[in-house]
């Protein structure tokens, strides 16, 4: 993992997972929920048949960099 993006950017997908986005900020797969609700995590939506939350990757680079984050969840 580099230290600008939540994912190798040799990984190719679109939307990561609660958990990929849980692990990738330090916190837990609830809050990642509550979170993403509210919209203080960008770039979730659920699927309609399943309810699972999904992260579209591209908004949510684009939020860890202007949070200024760098690893797994810490300030720089």
């Amino acid at each position: 993992m580099t230290s600008d993006t939540l994912l190798s950017p040799l990984d190719g997908r679109k939307t990561l997972s609660v958990a990929e986005v849980a692990e990738a900020l330090g916190i837990d797969k609830q809050t990642v929920r509550r979170d993403a609700r509210t919209g203080a995590i960008p770039g979730g939506f659920q699927r309609k048949h399943w309810g699972q939350w999904r992260f579209r990757r591209s908004i949510l680079e684009e939020w860890w960099a202007k949070q200024g984050l760098s690893g797994r969840g810490k300030k720089l």
